[in-house]
């Protein structure tokens, strides 16, 4: 890990709020992407919050799993065919796909 301290500014360059994060040397590019464009503090944790639930996040896991981490999903897509039950689960920056409970594919 790499210790970094960013600082947001506002529309004048006034420093609005420091704090410190720490990331990986392949997420630096994301990052300082993320704060050239000058995002609000909540949006910085948004995304922040996105790439670390993401990297938690495993082909394999099992429904119940993915919900201890990102909790209920805004929507179920399903299909029922006869190699089994699919599912689309629909969250605000991503989409899981799930064959019979395990989820095999993911979107965002």
């Amino acid at each position: 890990m790499v210790e970094n301290i960013f600082k947001i500014k506002d529309k004048s360059g006034n420093i609005v709020n420091p704090f410190k994060v720490l990331i990986s040397e392949d997420k630096r590019r994301s990052v300082s992407r993320i704060l050239t464009f000058q995002k609000n503090e909540e949006e910085f944790y948004r995304l922040m919050r996105k790439q670390k639930e993401q990297s938690e996040i495993k082909i394999g896991m099992t429904e119940e799993e993915i919900i201890k981490i990102l909790g209920e999903p805004i929507n179920i897509n399903r299909t029922i065919t006869k190699y089994g039950t699919f599912e689309q689960w629909v969250y605000n920056h991503m989409y899981l796909y799930f064959k019979d409970g395990i989820l095999y594919a993911i979107q965002d």
